[in-house]
């Protein structure tokens, strides 16, 4: 070895000895680097952020370049600076490594190469159809008669509103006050119900169907006085058809299938870190 034979003619043998055992490590860990560049403590983000530096993800990546650069010419306080020279610039300050902005953009790009190539199996694609059906279903409604007792317009809104109610019952006809949208015969949507009479009418209608309760209900107050319902018919939710939301539920699969293949090389990853640390 021709360093230690150098430092036996400079210092002696024992000074040669032990600089050829510094030279051997040396060289020892260079040609051995660690078995994977992450670490099995760190974040998610961070181990994302390792992984994509280890597969070449931070080079040709002109978002993120142009980002660097701009840092750059900011520290250096020179506009004229080219994006190359200013992401040189950016790596030499360790700029790539601490700016959270930079990071995050490896770290999502990372992200997206992780779920590439994702296939949602037959147990995904049902499971996709069968979620966007139901966000995509028609509500159930209910058909109702309203009247609505103003108190601005009268003496007692209450008590003549539980006279109405008295005379509803036996067959008879009682009008209340007129508001637009407020009264008569209506097809609602339950869940729009509070946002336009307010949350005790809507509960009043949510027990009048549970019970099937064919009958006039209240006087119940809300913000437009006092108010009497019945409910007259409950018109069943309708499921959109598997042809229609086709595209829809492929969207979802797919990109639920690429969630979870992301979550498992993720893990991956990191059980990789963890056996090699």
């Amino acid at each position: 070895m021709v360093l230690p034979g150098v430092v036996d003619a400079v210092t002696g043998r024992g000074a040669g000895v032990l600089a050829g055992w510094l030279a051997t490590g040396l060289l020892a860990a260079w040609v051995t680097p660690d078995p994977v560049p992450w670490r099995a403590d760190m974040d998610d983000e961070a181990l994302l952020e390792a992984w994509g530096r280890s597969v070449g993800l931070d080079r040709a990546f002109p978002r993120r370049d142009h980002h660097l650069a701009r840092m750059a010419r900011f520290v250096d306080g020179d506009p004229d600076l080219s994006v190359a020279a200013g992401v040189a610039r950016a790596q030499a300050l360790g700029l790539d490594r601490v700016d959270p902005v930079a990071r995050t953009m490896l770290s999502d790009r990372a992200r997206r190469v992780l779920g590439q190539g994702a296939v949602p199996d037959e147990a995904l694609q049902a499971e996709a159809r069968a979620h966007v059906q139901a966000r995509w279903r028609l509500p159930a409604r209910v058909v109702l008669e309203h009247r609505v007792f103003d108190p601005a317009r009268r003496r007692d809104a209450e008590g003549d509103a539980r006279a109405a109610r008295t005379i509803l019952a036996s067959g008879g006809t009682a009008s209340g006050d007129a508001f637009d949208g407020l009264v008569g015969r209506q097809t609602v949507d339950p869940a729009g119900v509070a946002r336009a009479w307010g949350d005790p009418v809507a509960q009043a209608v949510r027990e009048a169907v549970a019970s099937e309760d064919r009958g006039w209900i209240g006087p119940v107050q809300g913000p437009f006085g006092w108010h009497l319902i019945r409910v007259v018919a409950v018109e069943d939710g309708v499921a959109p058809d598997a042809s229609a939301i086709a595209r829809q539920a492929g969207a979802w699969a797919q990109t639920a299938a690429r969630a979870r293949q992301r979550a498992e090389r993720l893990a991956s990853l990191r059980a990789e870190a963890e056996a090699a640390w």
